[in-house]
């Protein structure tokens, strides 16, 4: 009887134990978009850019539905397609009256053949080719497959940080961006398989209202507060004033 429970409990402690070893992280199309994989290629790896370029009339707000769109129809099903070879990536979001203006980025860290099919699926993206048809994406911005030296993972980090927070800060901006594609593709459910773009972006103008309240009302403790936690409740120096 002895025997039997003994052979019975490391039956199920040698279940419990290859349960851990294996469980990953999914988002709802079942593969994990959030981890930082170590890749075994010996293929080198880049930083690379894909930046969409989008029109903003003048003396108006800027539309930023239109990024949550890229993000959730044009991004993710590269993040899906190309996942296990891209070490790090993230997005980037910007508005300003200058050169650059209105801009959504994706920036990815991988090897140049994955870059090179994820930059012909995006171009070759329907959602992608409607939204520059109709007036909204104004052009495409790829980087130059064969002049790239952006090698170094902390090659995209702001250079006035330390070089330890450069080189760390890619896998947690990573997780911020992973994060907010996951809050859209709550708020947007099932993809809305409409031919109609401006259907598509009302759609996504709503869930960016919902997600900015979210931001607004539980960021403090969700993000803000959980990440003094991570480093120890110790005080932060603003040296000027940022809003948050």
């Amino acid at each position: 009887m002895i025997k039997t429970r003994l052979y019975l409990f490391l039956l199920i402690l040698g279940c419990l134990i290859s349960g851990c070893a294996t469980r990953t992280g999914v988002t709802g199309e079942g593969i994990d978009i959030g981890t930082a994989y170590i890749t075994e290629s010996d293929k080198p790896q880049y930083w690379w850019y894909a930046r969409f370029r989008l029109i903003w009339p003048p003396d108006t707000e800027p539309d930023f539905s239109a990024d949550l769109l890229l993000a959730d129809a044009v991004v993710k099903p590269q993040l899906h397609a190309y996942r296990q070879n891209i070490k790090y990536w993230r997005f980037h979001r910007r508005a300003a009256r200058d050169n650059a203006g209105h801009q959504f980025s994706f920036i990815f860290y991988t090897d140049k053949d994955t870059a090179e099919n994820i930059y012909r699926s995006i171009l070759s993206d329907q959602i992608a080719t409607k939204l520059k048809q109709e007036n909204i994406v104004q052009d495409i911005i790829l980087d130059d497959l064969n002049n790239n030296s952006l090698s170094d993972i902390k090659d995209t980090s702001d250079k006035n940080w330390s070089p330890a927070i450069q080189t760390a800060w890619p896998a947690y901006i990573m997780g911020v961006s992973n994060m907010w594609l996951q809050l859209i593709e709550q708020e947007i459910g099932v993809h809305n398989q409409t031919e109609d773009i401006g259907a598509l972006l009302e759609n996504y103008r709503i869930a960016n209202q919902k997600i900015t309240m979210l931001w607004q009302t539980e960021a403090q403790h969700a993000l803000l507060h959980h990440l003094n936690a991570i480093f120890g409740y110790e005080p932060v120096i603003i040296k000027k004033a940022i809003q948050f």
